[in-house]
Order: C-alpha cells, then structure tokens, then sequence
C-alpha cells in the first residue's frame, strides 16, 4: 500500500476520472492507450484512447460487498473506463 499523501493523491485523481476510491481493491492500476476509433476532445478523429483498468469490488443492490461463499472473500472485477484527467507527475504535498 502507498503511504497516505500518494494514498490521498490516488483517490483525488480516482474520483477526477468519475471512479469512486471505495469501490477499488488493492491492486495495480495501469493507463493504457488502446486502439479504439472516435472523436477526440479537439473534434478530430482519433485512433488510440486512453484508459484507466483497475479491479473493483462486487456490490449487491443494497450496496453491501459480495462475498464468495466458499473463500469468504469479497468478489472483484476488472474494469475498464476511459481516462479524463491525466496523472498529475508532480509530487503530492
């Protein structure tokens, strides 16, 4: 786990790209650039996006963690989003 200022960074870039920090699991993020035709933000056609995959837990209808029955441990997902606000590099304070 990161220490908490880059732990508070992560979660403020998390939430700028619309993904909510308590629903994250404990692995690795990655940025990817992946092949996908559409419209850049300048309106010109682009051929590559950015994305942000991350795991995610599994929540029921009531909000609660899933839990697999036989593990006891809560159930995750991959996800895929597209990437709105870049990583800022610069350190946190």
């Amino acid at each position: 786990m990161p220490d908490e200022d880059l732990r508070q960074k992560i979660c403020t870039w998390l939430t700028a790209n619309g993904i909510d920090p308590n629903n994250v699991a404990p692995a690795p993020i990655y940025v990817l650039s992946v092949p996908r035709l559409h419209t850049a933000t300048s309106g010109e056609e682009a051929w590559t996006i950015d994305v942000i995959v991350f795991t995610e837990y599994y929540r029921n209808s009531d909000g609660t963690r899933e839990v697999n029955f036989l593990t006891g441990e809560p159930v995750t997902c991959q996800r895929t989003v597209p990437l709105q606000h870049p990583w800022d590099p610069t350190p946190a304070s």
